[in-house]
C-alpha cells in the first residue's frame, strides 16, 4: 500500500513538472515525497488488530493441528494409536525422540490427515527440556469448512521441575488457500515475551513486545520501527492505543477502544 502511494505520488509530482516546463515554469527538479511512516494515523488501529489476529490465529492453528496427535505420545510405548474419532497415529521410539506420524486422525472437530510429529525430550536437574518439529501437518477444524491447512515449525521449551515454563522459542508457518502466515516467539525466564507476525494483511513484519504482566504490548513495524502501544486500563475495560512515529518519543495519536470494540477489531482479522 506504501509503495503504491508512493508511487503515485511520484507519478503525480512528474506530471506538474511537465506541466510548468510546457507552460515555460521552472526547471527546477521537484522535491521527492516524504516517506510515511509504515504504521502511522491511518492505520494504527487497524495494524493493533493485525498483529493481535495473527498471534491468536496462530496460536489456536498451533494447538488445534498438534494437540490429538500429542496428546497419543503419553501411550509412552512405540506403536499404532486409534484416535479418538477414526483414523490412527504411528509412534516410534529412537533414543529419546519419539516420532510420531499421522494418518486421518479425527479428534472431536479436528481431523488431521498427514504430517508428521517429532518431539524430543531430556531431564536434566534444572528441568525437562522439549524439542518439537512439526512436519507438512495438513487439517482442518470444523465439520463445516472443509479447507485444509498446512502446519509446519518447531519449538523448544525448557520446564522447570514444578512443570513451569521458563523458557519458550518457537517459530511456525501455516498455509491455507495459499496463503501463508508465520509466527516467531521467543519468551525468556523473567516472563517477557517477543512475538514477530508476518501476514499478507500487512506489508512489513510486525514485532509485537509483550510485558510480563501483559498488561501493555507495543507492536512495532520491523522495516522502520513506527509503533503502537496498546495499554489496558486498571479496570480491564477498554485499551488506550498510542501511536508513535519512526524516532518514538511522545505519541503522535491516541485512541481509546472499550472491550468490546477490541475484540470486534480482533475478529475482523482472524
Amino acid at each position: 500500500m506504501n509503495a503504491l502511494l508512493n508511487q503515485f505520488l511520484l507519478a503525480a509530482t512528474a506530471a506538474a513538472c511537465i506541466a510548468l516546463t510546457a507552460c515555460g515554469g521552472s526547471d527546477d527538479k521537484p522535491t521527492p515525497p516524504i516517506a510515511e511512516a509504515h504504521i502511522n494515523s491511518s492505520n494504527f488501529v487497524e495494524a493493533t488488530g493485525i498483529a493481535a489476529a495473527g498471534v491468536q490465529q496462530s496460536g489456536d492453528q498451533l494447538s488445534a493441528g498438534a494437540a490429538p496427535v500429542l496428546e497419543l505420545k503419553d501411550q509412552g510405548t512405540p506403536g499404532t494409536y486409534a484416535c479418538k474419532d477414526g483414523g490412527t497415529v504411528n509412534m516410534t521410539l529412537v533414543d529419546k525422540i519419539n516420532n510420531l506420524t499421522v494418518l486421518n486422525c479425527k479428534s472431536g472437530d479436528v481431523y488431521v490427515a498427514s504430517g508428521a510429529i517429532t518431539d524430543t525430550s531430556e531431564t536434566t536437574a534444572a528441568g525437562q527440556i522439549h524439542a518439537i518439529k512439526i512436519k507438512d501437518l495438513s487439517f482442518r477444524v470444523g465439520d463445516t469448512d472443509l479447507t485444509m491447512q498446512t502446519l509446519n515449525g518447531s519449538m523448544n521449551a525448557t520446564l522447570k521441575p514444578d512443570g513451569s515454563l521458563t523458557a519458550v522459542k518457537a517459530d511456525f508457518s501455516y498455509t491455507r488457500n495459499g496463503r501463508t502466515d508465520t509466527l516467531a516467539l521467543r519468551q525468556e525466564a523473567n516472563g517477557q515475551m517477543l512475538i514477530e507476525v508476518q501476514t499478507p494483511n500487512f506489508p512489513q513484519k510486525l514485532a509485537i513486545d509483550i510485558s510480563a504482566d501483559e498488561k501493555t504490548v507495543k507492536i512495532s513495524s520491523r522495516g522502520d520501527g513506527s509503533s503502537v502501544t496498546v495499554i489496558e486500563s486498571a479496570d480491564g475495560k477498554s485499551y488506550t492505543l498510542e501511536l508513535r512515529g519512526i524516532g518514538g518519543g511522545s505519541p503522535t495519536a491516541t485512541k481509546t477502544l472499550s472491550t468490546a470494540e477490541f475484540e470486534a477489531l480482533l475478529k475482523k482479522w482472524l
